[in-house]
């Protein structure tokens, strides 16, 4: 997928996103805690929305939105590589499915989500 596909569907991610990561009492994560720090910058110019993949990187922010959540981002990336190691990233939706191939910790808290191509292999 590249940026340009991606920047007109990311709200669909977020809310597949949300949809799968639950606090620790068993609650929902709100779409608006998750931030994705490049989708700005790749999104605002529409020159570098080619062809370039894209390589998002986003964390779960805690209640105030002021500062990541690292638990919760943790758990975030413990669903993901569960959503990828099992083939099941149809729960991120049809836009999604079958493009994540990767997802992976940045630098705590931070995670990347890499949104390619699967290859032919």
């Amino acid at each position: 997928m590249t940026w340009k596909e991606f920047c007109t569907s990311d709200g669909s991610l977020k809310q597949k996103i949300a949809a799968n990561l639950f606090d620790k009492n068993g609650n929902s994560v709100p779409e608006k805690q998750l931030k994705f720090i490049n989708r700005d910058k790749n999104c605002g110019e529409p020159s570098k929305q080619g062809a370039k993949p894209v390589d998002l990187w986003w964390y779960v922010a805690d209640k105030t939105q002021k500062k990541p959540d690292k638990c919760l981002t943790l758990k975030a990336m413990r669903v993901m590589k569960s959503l990828l190691d099992n083939g099941n990233t149809r729960q991120l939706g049809s836009l999604f499915s079958r493009k994540v191939c990767r997802s992976s910790l940045l630098y705590s808290p931070y995670l990347m989500i890499a949104i390619y191509p699967k290859s032919k292999s």
